[in-house]
């Protein structure tokens, strides 16, 4: 009877032991459940900002862009006549980039009477103004003859207004958006 009571022991102890190594395995697929959970919250934190953000993107770009495209038309007019035209300058030395024989290019150099250096944006944010004063600087070096810097963009955040007014580029944007507050 003992011998038997002995078997029984043992074969309860190696239930245990299962049950003991499948709780374990439960407790690690939970442990893996609230990692996934905690991830999931912030994709889906990330995705709420970026729909706020984008909103109605084909109607409200084309709104904006279309008075962006305005705004400049009224800028220009009577300027001409005018000529603009994609400007590539070669960076030799690796000024702006650091490495030698890079392309700066530039979306539009409008000129025959005042001189624009042109960057367009679909969404200005502060480093759009950043790199593209880095890349006027450049120009100023590397162009004989004076130019104005101009950004073209619908929307952008309030600190890219700000930052634009800061080192002289004129922004042009849809007059009636407020700029966005930066996130």
């Amino acid at each position: 009877m003992d011998r038997r009571f002995e078997a029984v022991d043992r074969r309860f102890e190696a239930v245990d032991r299962r049950f003991e190594e499948a709780n374990q395995r439960f407790e690690a697929i939970e442990r893996t459940l609230a990692s996934h959970s905690e991830a999931l919250a912030r994709h889906e934190k990330a995705l709420r900002r970026l729909e706020t953000g984008i909103g109605s993107p084909g109607h409200r770009f084309e709104e904006g862009f279309e008075e962006v495209v305005r705004a400049t038309i009224e800028e220009f007019s009577g300027v001409g006549p005018l000529r603009a035209e994609r400007l590539v300058l070669r960076d030799a030395e690796g000024e702006l980039f650091g490495v030698r024989g890079q392309s700066v290019e530039f979306d539009a150099y409008v000129h025959d009477g005042r001189r624009f250096l042109v960057e367009v944006k679909g969404f200005a944010e502060p480093e759009d103004v950043l790199n593209f004063h880095r890349k006027m600087e450049f120009a100023k070096r590397h162009l004989d003859e004076p130019f104005e810097p101009l950004l073209i963009a619908p929307y952008a955040w309030r600190k890219a207004v700000q930052l634009a007014k800061e080192l002289g580029v004129r922004l042009l944007m849809d007059a009636d958006q407020d700029p966005s507050e930066d996130q």
